[in-house]
């Protein structure tokens, strides 16, 4: 564990590290954002943070649910298996968001959905009971998990309208533009790409086409690689690629 000005990073996925929610970067983007952290300093040290390389699991479909997961840093994928057996995309969560959040709302005892890293990702493990300790001691903290909530929504429109209608240039370049926001949000000037078969998942296309666009891109210096997974983007033209055609 290595402590920094901001926050303590967990630098080992093998180590549990208890969460310094007082210090939190990114606490005023998550549900906690309104909680008195002084008030239940006992309470918060269940919080434990998590740090998961690219293609990690965080649960698994239908396995027990005790808690839910706020992204620090990073973005995970939320899978459900379809009736021909094949895992399709209904959610991406990125910075801020929670994974888990329906299950505990349900009432349900295991997860509806698998959970997986699209990125090196930092995770706050929150157990279900000190959820609901908070919404009985916090009335205003009900505001939260139904923002939070509709904030899920709204993801999962998202994969629906953005990423599965329009051609494919546009959904892949909306798929981009979703990269480019968490690069954005971390003061980034390249985007850490996530694997060809997830965008390829996430437009409904396949992995051929989506690899045939991208070297496309490539060629007209749209996006310029950097590095081991890593590209430089020319965000003003992806989101002309995004526009839908009049």
């Amino acid at each position: 564990m290595t402590k920094t000005h901001e926050y303590i990073k967990c630098v080992d996925v093998t180590r549990e590290g208890i969460a310094d929610c007082q210090h939190c970067a990114i606490r005023k983007y998550d549900f906690l954002a309104n909680i008195e952290v002084g008030k239940y300093e006992q309470l918060l040290k269940r919080i434990v943070q998590f740090c998961y390389p690219k293609k990690s699991v965080l649960f698994l479909e239908n396995s027990p649910a005790d808690a839910m997961y706020v992204v620090r840093k990073g973005m995970i994928k939320l899978e459900e298996t379809l009736s021909d057996g094949n895992p399709r995309i209904v959610r991406i969560i990125k910075r801020g968001g929670v994974a888990g959040l329906e299950t505990f709302l349900d009432s349900g005892q295991r997860f509806d959905q698998t959970a997986i890293t699209l990125q090196d990702t930092e995770i706050c493990r929150i157990p279900y009971d000190v959820v609901e300790t908070l919404l009985k001691s916090e009335p205003d903290f009900y505001k939260s998990v139904l923002k939070e909530w509709h904030q899920q929504i709204e993801a999962s429109n998202r994969v629906i309208v953005e990423f599965s209608t329009g051609s494919l240039k546009q959904r892949l370049a909306c798929v981009l533009l979703m990269l480019i926001e968490e690069a954005n949000h971390n003061l980034n000037v390249e985007l850490d790409m996530v694997h060809i078969d997830d965008m390829a998942a996430l437009t409904g296309v396949t992995r051929e086409s989506v690899s045939r666009i991208l070297s496309e891109f490539k060629r007209k210096k749209i996006l310029i690689k950097s590095g081991p997974g890593k590209m430089r983007f020319d965000e003003k033209s992806i989101q002309e690629f995004a526009k839908p055609i009049s």
